[in-house]
């Protein structure tokens, strides 16, 4: 009889560890930083930019901007709302004591993607779960999973769609995940 539920509870705990605990874990990590996630959407939100299609932000302090119609541009952001809240997100993860598992994705990149109406719809990586890697380049070794927010306005594609409405966290964000190589 003990031996049976061995096996049993490797299984449940397996799905569990690869399954659940990443969507809880984002969720729990949004609900403890609410105020900072939402001055990072606002920010995006409200770039002020027209003809924007994405902007990308890493820990460096510069926006990176693509245009519709004008190309690439690269701006300084060090001392804007959104990087410092996005900044002070980075730094206490960084300085966790108990974060003995460093996943370099966490917490990265902002990534910003824009209708031609201006609404917008932003990604932040808060998990990784690592996958077995067979040596082939092209296939997945890695699921990274994601804090978004999206305006109202935003037209998800339907596998966002289902994301938001299986995985919401609060009005206009949700838990999303997608698996990614190794290049």
């Amino acid at each position: 009889m003990c031996i049976a539920a061995v096996p049993i509870a490797a299984i449940a705990y397996n799905r569990y560890k690869d399954n659940v605990y990443p969507y809880q874990y984002a969720k729990e990590y949004f609900e403890q930083n609410e105020d900072r996630f939402s001055d990072i959407a606002l920010y995006f939100a409200d770039i002020g930019i027209e003809n924007i299609r994405t902007a990308y932000m890493r820990d460096y302090g510069y926006l990176e901007i693509l245009m519709y119609n004008s190309g690439f541009e690269k701006i300084d952001v060090y001392s804007d709302s959104g990087f410092q809240a996005y900044k002070a997100l980075r730094d206490e993860y960084d300085s966790d004591p108990d974060n003995t598992g460093y996943q370099e994705y966490m917490l990265g990149y902002v990534d910003a993607e824009y209708e031609k109406d201006g609404d917008v719809f932003v990604s932040i990586p808060v998990y990784v779960r690592e996958l077995e890697w067979d040596g082939d380049v092209d296939a997945p070794n890695k699921v990274l999973y994601y804090i978004a927010y999206y305006d109202e306005g935003y037209e998800l594609d339907s596998s966002l769609l289902y994301f938001s409405e299986k995985y919401a966290v609060a009005e206009n964000w949700f838990v999303y995940s997608r698996s990614s190589g190794v290049g």
